[in-house]
This record gives structure tokens, C-alpha cells and sequence, in this order.
């Protein structure tokens, strides 16, 4: 793959100085107040905004030259990797466009917005021999490592099904701009519930077929605010996956609930960070830290775990010493797949096979 990087910082370069921009920037200056250090094998070169406020607010807090057009920053940077922090509808054209200034792509999820996109974006960064790194931070959750440990382990026996739900509220106020529009945001359970199809799909392994339901009920958007569905996996295990952002008046819950021959458990609290259930054969419930969810809105709604430093260490890692051991591209197209077949089941109306 790509030349190792042994002798100095990894550079990064970010386009979009919006909300989970801040979520980057902690990652490699850290955060002292919330117990979060400073990543001393990385630093930011150049960041870019076309909203100049946005821009220069980054810019001067953490003294990074800033551009206002990405595609000026990506002839001029001395970047290794560039993170896309924009709206969904722009991550192809912008990854693309990365991928063929030859820096490594981090991906905000979700990775693109069709499969087609995907696999092109991943095709177009092998072959200019570029990794492909992909945010779903979800997977470093205390909890959720720990379930992998248990599936890895067999500790739970044969799995007999499993349930993902997701209750949370965003306000109408929410989607404003490019959020809640078809062309930008390109999906409601895309851009927030793919952290939490992600993880179904990693634990439990490749998926026989789905059918699903959606609706627009509680928000004046172009997209669904609530989506069911029934996922079958090839392994025989059934699970189902609720999400809404329709709960009154504030998150309910984040929770996925796994039930084996040798055990059962259920991860809970706002953002899938707490074990609520744990009956494990020979095993003792294990004491392991809670990580909040990230706030927004004054407390008012809730979104994932801020796991944002795991991903930086593993780009970190893979650049410095060729470990293969991170999320890629490949592995984000798996989960970003299981969302889209939700929305041509709804659409269709029937079971979609996976091939």
C-alpha cells in the first residue's frame, strides 16, 4: 500500500468546519476538560469552510491556515490525510477529489451516499495506493467491545436474535439547511441510525435478506423521520432495527439487546455506553466506564459516544507501521448497503435478498 511515515507527525488536512468538526479537532489537540489528550504523532495543516465565519473560528483557536475552496486547498496542502466533515450529498465528490491529489481519505459517516459512489471512491484510493479510513466510532463504545469479545469467544453459544432500538428526538428546528433535504442529507437513518446498523452487521456477520417500513410523520422533511425493519442473517439469526427521531420530549434510549443458548445481554443508555442486562454462563457482570453521548441543544437530544480519538490513533497506527487492522472503506460499504436495502425494501415493499 502506502509508503510508512516513520519520522514525523501524520498531517491532516479537514474540509468542513461545522459540528463534528470540533469532534477532529479533539481528537489530535485534545480536550483537558473532558480527560481527552492531545495526539502527539498528528497535527492539522490546513482546514477549509466556505462559510468564512466557521473558517476563521477554527483557524485562529487552533492556528491552522484556512482556505475557503477545497480544491484550493488540495493542490496547495502538505497533508497525508484529508477528513471530509461536510453534508452527506458532497462526501463522494469531495473523497474523490481527495483520493486524486494522492492523500489518504477519512470519511465522516457515512462513507457516500449510494453504493456506486462507494465503490468508486474505494477503487479510485487503491489504485492510487491510498487507504481509505472511515468514521464509525460506535465500534470503540466500552460495551460494544465488549460484546465483540463475547461473540469472538463464543462466550453467548449460538445466537438466537437480536434488537437494535434506537428512540431518539430531533426538533424540527434540527433540520435546517441540508439537513432533512434528499440531495444533502440523503437519508435520516443514513446520517444518524448507520452508526447503530454498523454495529448489527459487525457482531453478527453478512446478512441473507431484508424487509423494512419508513414514514415521514412527526417533521416537515424530504426524508423519513422513523424506519423499521427485519433483518435476517446467514448465520439463521433474526434481529430488527427501530429507529425513530420522533420520541417526545428528549432521547429515550440507544440499545441493542443479543440472545444466545449460553447468555443474553442488552447494551443500553443514551448512545449504546451502558450494560443494562448481562446474563452470561460462567461470566460475572463486568464493571467497565460509561462514556456519555455527545450533547447538542443544551441537553435537549444526544448522538454517539465522542470515539473520535480511536479512529485518529488507528490512521495514526496504519500510516506509521502498515497495520491493516482498522475501518476501511470496504468494511463502512457493509453497513452503508444494509441501510440502503432498508430503503428499497420500504419503497418496494418486500424482502430484498443480499447477492
Amino acid at each position: 500500500m502506502s509508503q510508512i511515515i516513520k519520522d514525523r507527525k501524520i498531517k491532516f488536512a479537514l474540509i468542513g468546519c461545522g459540528r463534528i468538526s470540533a469532534r477532529h479537532f479533539e481528537a489530535v489537540y485534545g480536550d483537558e476538560a473532558a480527560g481527552i489528550p492531545a495526539n502527539a504523532d498528528a497535527e492539522f495543516v490546513d482546514i477549509c469552510d466556505i462559510d468564512q465565519n466557521a473558517l476563521e473560528t477554527a483557524s485562529n483557536k487552533f492556528n491552522i491556515r484556512g482556505y475557503r475552496d477545497y480544491r484550493e486547498m488540495l493542490s496547495k496542502t502538505a497533508a497525508d490525510v484529508v477528513a471530509v466533515c461536510t453534508p452527506n450529498g458532497l462526501h463522494y465528490e469531495m473523497g474523490m477529489a481527495v483520493a486524486a491529489h494522492k492523500k489518504h481519505v477519512l470519511m465522516e459517516k457515512p462513507f457516500c451516499a449510494d453504493l456506486m459512489q462507494a465503490d468508486n471512491l474505494i477503487a479510485s484510493a487503491r489504485d492510487n495506493r491510498l487507504h481509505t479510513f472511515a468514521v464509525l466510532q460506535v465500534r470503540y463504545n466500552n460495551t460494544i467491545q465488549l460484546l465483540k469479545k463475547l461473540l469472538c469467544e463464543n462466550k453467548l453459544g449460538k445466537i438466537y436474535s437480536a434488537a437494535v432500538c434506537v428512540r431518539w428526538l430531533r426538533p424540527q428546528k434540527y433540520f435546517t439547511g441540508w439537513r432533512g433535504t434528499k440531495e444533502l442529507d440523503c437519508g435520516t437513518a443514513l446520517n444518524q441510525g448507520i452508526h447503530y446498523a454498523d454495529i448489527l452487521q459487525w457482531l453478527l456477520g453478512p446478512i441473507k435478506r431484508v424487509v423494512a417500513q419508513s414514514a415521514t410523520i412527526a417533521h416537515t422533511i424530504e426524508l423519513e423521520d422513523q424506519i423499521s425493519s427485519l433483518i435476517e442473517f446467514k448465520s439463521g439469526v433474526q434481529a430488527t432495527f427501530e429507529f425513530s427521531v420522533n420520541t417526545f420530549p428528549k432521547n429515550k434510549e440507544c440499545s441493542l439487546y443479543i440472545s444466545g443458548e449460553k447468555g443474553s445481554v442488552e447494551i443500553s443508555g443514551d448512545a449504546m455506553n451502558k450494560i443494562e442486562y448481562f446474563e452470561v454462563e460462567g461470566s460475572e457482570r463486568p464493571d467497565i466506564s460509561v462514556r456519555d453521548g455527545n450533547t447538542y441543544a443544551g441537553g435537549l437530544y444526544k448522538g454517539s459516544c465522542p470515539n473520535h480519538p480511536f479512529i485518529y490513533n488507528d490512521v495514526v497506527r496504519v500510516l506509521k507501521t502498515g497495520d491493516v487492522n482498522y475501518i476501511n472503506g470496504d468494511q463502512a460499504r457493509k453497513s452503508l448497503e444494509l441501510i440502503l436495502t432498508m430503503y428499497k425494501s420500504a419503497a418496494e415493499k418486500k424482502f430484498i435478498e443480499f447477492i
